[in-house]
């Protein structure tokens, strides 16, 4: 279109979502320049690792860009600014050695004229909408990316697989190469950058859905939300950028567009921004898990033991129990007691009438556990709403100290002294105790304390499974996530699990092998696999390389690959085949030229006569032995270099 100019409308939002503590995502939207960073390495290394090469693009997003002057191709100002970045990794982990492994994936567009450049490494995306349909415009470095390319595994089932999360390629402060496109661009297209805290958890369909209509503004922050609604396992971080056309004063066609006034920044290098609001369903899922923890830990009985020997004062009233806060200390009425309560002469082990209450003479526990609903879980009220027979009405009428002394001269009153029902040796007709009532004073003692003890035992009991029960799952959450490197023989595999056993029982099991090829490459294959790849060994490590193995710790199984790659760059030279000196005519050992990997160890020219050899020798060949040494050193396997099978 004659006069018409492109611009970007942009915006970009991030959140550390519901389970991480950090946020370790980084993203710049510009004018010219869209760039996300997802980092990894754990806290304090993969947001910083994300910041560096958000630094290390912001420069591109100049007005230099437009200069008619500037030569530079999009695509490679960009491959120079992730070079610059990954540089700065390598020299911060060189300063902090800890952090090695720290890195981060990154997805960049750079915007010129008709075009868009793209830089990508790992398994950040970016997608394009044009006429309706949604297209992603990068292809993830991932190991079920490869088994997809491979036909090994279906495309629809890649969210769901295990080892989804798992990238070949990421800016770790070793050498790397983005793949590097150039996509053609138009008015109307809306370009959608985002970590894999939304492309996991978030369907395809509902991504194209959302990113269908509404601002960028909008349309970032809703698939945000989307990402916690589906539970937030992962920081994620969003740019949306609709191309506009606008006139040569930069100013939109489109009257109801306003282009942003400045840049976005978001994640780790935006750490003030406010974070979302929880959303509902987690807030109610975790208030359910506390609460399911409390009354785990709480299982406090509702009353002291029956036919304690204080007077309480109390009656029971059937299946009803006194509200939270009722008077205690009032006596019901006759009437409310209810026939069950009337007659102290209850056969000796009868449950009380309503409450679900066993007589304590009658059972092993000797205390009560109902409780009635909607009464507090603490000692007042339900203390209170102990079982008890009709002589417990009018106890209050029998002094405290004939009470405590057990005198039988409280029958003479012809009214029961304890709320306690009758039992062997007791008046079943008058409930009355016999003359002996006082030696059963101290016995009733012994009970409230042996209950008591059984109590705190029973406690004691529940905490300790409680404790077992959520050591158990989180030792299991952590065997599930935990795997390293082991040697089988002098093969190198992964192993899930713990790096340890339990008489003799090993906890951890196979993995993952590893092949490796003759470029440093790795592949991994099942354990049960009849690839018959080159399997990666502690031959095809440097000498002074393979201690590192044993010191490598457990981990999670993305920084078990990191592992992995950094003994593959510790890999001896593949070895070589020499050829026959003889095949070189004019070769000699001072003759200018530096010794090739097919040179014989021997002194050139071999079929040469022997008078040769003292002019051979006057030549300066010592000058040149350390040249020819090196190469020579490919020929023994596991020492100074290394075989790969040629299957």
């Amino acid at each position: 279109m004659s006069g018409t100019y492109l611009a970007l409308n942009f915006a970009a939002c991030s959140d550390r979502g519901l389970v991480r503590g950090n946020n370790e995502d980084s993203a710049y939207a510009g004018p010219r320049l869209l760039a996300l960073a997802d980092g990894m390495g754990g806290h304090a290394a993969g947001e910083v690792a994300s910041q560096f090469l958000i630094d290390a693009f912001r420069p591109l997003d100049s007005p230099l860009l437009d200069d008619p002057q500037q030569t530079d191709r999009p695509v490679t100002l960009l491959a120079a600014a992730a070079d610059q970045g990954n540089r700065d990794i390598a020299a911060h982990v060189d300063e902090n050695p800890q952090l090695e492994g720290m890195g981060c994936t990154l997805t960049a567009l750079l915007f010129r004229g008709s075009e868009a450049a793209v830089c990508h490494v790992g398994d950040s995306r970016a997608y394009r909408v044009r006429g309706g349909t949604l297209k992603q415009v990068t292809k993830d470095d991932t190991f079920v990316q490869s088994l997809v390319d491979e036909g090994r595994l279906d495309a629809a089932d890649v969210s769901s697989h295990p080892q989804r999360s798992l990238i070949l390629k990421a800016l770790t402060g070793r050498p790397v190469t983005p793949t590097l496109t150039t996509v053609r661009i138009k008015a109307g297209d809306r370009f959608m950058l985002c970590s894999d805290g939304l492309s996991d958890p978030v369907s395809f369909s509902t991504i194209e859905e959302v990113l269908a209509e509404g601002t960028p503004e909008h349309v970032s922050r809703r698939l945000v939300e989307m990402a916690l609604r589906s539970g937030g396992p992962d920081n994620v971080t969003v740019i949306v950028a609709d191309v506009v056309a606008t006139d040569e004063r930069g100013i939109p066609l489109d009257k109801n567009v306003q282009l942003p006034a400045a840049a976005v920044l978001a994640g780790a290098v935006a750490p003030d921004a406010a974070e979302f609001p929880r959303p509902n369903s987690a807030a109610s899922r975790a208030a359910a898990l506390g609460s399911s923890l409390r009354h785990t830990q709480d299982p406090r009985p509702v009353s002291p033991i029956v036919g304690q020997e204080e007077d309480e004062g109390e009656d029971e009233q059937g299946v009803s129990e006194p509200s939270q806060g009722e008077d205690a200390t009032s006596t019901p009425s006759a009437s409310a007691a209810g026939p069950a309560m009337a007659s102290p002469s209850r056969p000796e082990g009868a449950p009380q009438r309503g409450s679900g209450r066993v007589d304590p003479d009658a059972t092993t526990d000797g205390f009560d556990v109902v409780q009635a609903p909607g009464h507090d879980s603490g000692t007042g009220s339900d203390e209170r709403a102990t079982g008890a027979n009709a002589a417990a009405a009018t106890a209050g009428r029998v002094a405290g100290t004939a009470e405590a002394a057990g005198a039988a001269g409280g029958s003479a009153t012809g009214r029961a002294r304890k709320s306690r029902p009758a039992g062997p040796g007791r008046n079943s007709a008058t409930g009355e105790p016999p003359a002996d009532e006082d030696l059963e004073g101290g016995s009733t003692g012994r009970s409230k304390r042996k209950s008591r003890g059984r109590l705190l035992l029973g406690g004691f009991a529940l905490l300790v499974i409680l404790a077992l029960i959520i050591g158990g799952f989180l030792g299991y959450q952590r065997y599930q996530s935990s795997y390293f490197l082991a040697r089988n023989s002098e093969q190198i595999a992964i192993r899930k699990g713990f790096d340890t056993s339990v008489l003799g029982l090993a906890l951890n099991r196979p993995d993952h092998e590893v092949c490796l090829d003759k470029n440093a490459k790795l592949q991994l294959i099942d354990p049960q696999s009849s690839d018959n790849c080159h399997r990666f060994s502690t031959t095809d490590l440097k000498p002074s390389a393979r201690s590192l193995l044993e010191s490598m710790p457990e981990a999670s199984f993305e920084d078990v690959v990191g592992q992995l790659h950094r003994l593959a760059a510790q890999t001896l030279p593949v070895c070589v085949t020499r050829e026959p000196a003889a095949d070189k005519p004019g070769s000699t050992p001072g003759g200018g030229q530096p010794a090739n990997p097919s040179a014989a160890p021997s002194t050139p020219g071999a079929p040469a006569p022997e008078n040769n050899a003292p002019s051979a020798a006057a030549e300066p060949a010592d000058a040149k032995t350390p040249e020819a040494s090196a190469p020579e050193d490919l020929t023994t396997p596991g020492v100074s270099c290394r075989e790969v099978s040629n299957r």
